[in-house]
């Protein structure tokens, strides 16, 4: 019997993409995609929640036969105009005895972020630390299990239109599936095609799409 099924859903402007996929130790084994034509979205927002949800009801149809399973909760790839980003830096302070950085103040760091202020109309979708630093000395990449007293992170914080997010969420619904979470689309497309040698190096990911073309 599959276990860890996972499936992933693509929203575009001419198609909708979805996959299903079983996670194992260390890799995905895909087990079945299906591809149905869509017209419902303009420039990645929905512009017809019903046509959306045909078309992500036709993908997920096909994906879960080729799969022969069948899943309720999908993981929505997210891009188009309403998506921007903004730069924010923070820290907290290590209390413990003998000062060793542990994910719980990764989380605090996480935590303090989603408490600064944004306009009502948008929502956090990510937020990806660029670089920590501990004692104000910086250039490091994971700072768990280090020593210090003040943890400071560059974040990369990525907001995306309320409106905008719950009209998929509508679509989704309506097709008779569940959100488990939302991607930005080109960080989905990085992690698929890019190697932490190439990102390490630096590289310009360009996916080309019917409506949007993202960078």
């Amino acid at each position: 019997m599959k276990k860890n099924i996972i499936a992933g859903l693509d929203l575009g402007t001419t198609k909708v993409c979805a996959v299903i996929a079983e996670q194992l130790e260390n890799k995905i084994d895909i087990l079945g995609f299906g591809v149905a034509t869509s017209d419902g979205l303009n420039r990645g927002l929905v512009a017809n929640i019903a046509k959306t949800a045909a078309a992500i009801k036709e993908a997920m149809s096909i994906a879960s036969n080729r799969a022969d399973i069948d899943v309720r909760a999908v993981n929505v790839g997210v891009a188009g105009e309403h998506i921007t980003s903004l730069r924010h830096r923070n820290y907290v302070t290590i209390s413990n005895v003998d000062k060793e950085i542990s994910q719980t103040d990764i989380d605090r760091l996480k935590a303090d972020v989603k408490t600064i202020q944004i306009p009502t109309d948008r929502q956090i979708l990510h937020i990806i630390p660029e670089e920590f630093y501990i004692d104000h000395q910086g250039g490091i990449e994971n700072p768990i299990g280090m020593c210090g007293s003040r943890l400071e992170a560059l974040n990369h914080v990525v907001l995306a239109s309320v409106p905008a997010m719950q009209n998929i969420r509508k679509s989704v619904e309506r097709a008779g599936y569940t959100v488990q979470d939302y991607i930005l689309q080109p960080i989905a497309s990085s992690v698929s095609v890019l190697e932490e040698n190439e990102k390490d190096l630096g590289v310009t990911l360009i996916d080309i799409g019917g409506g949007t073309t993202d960078i």
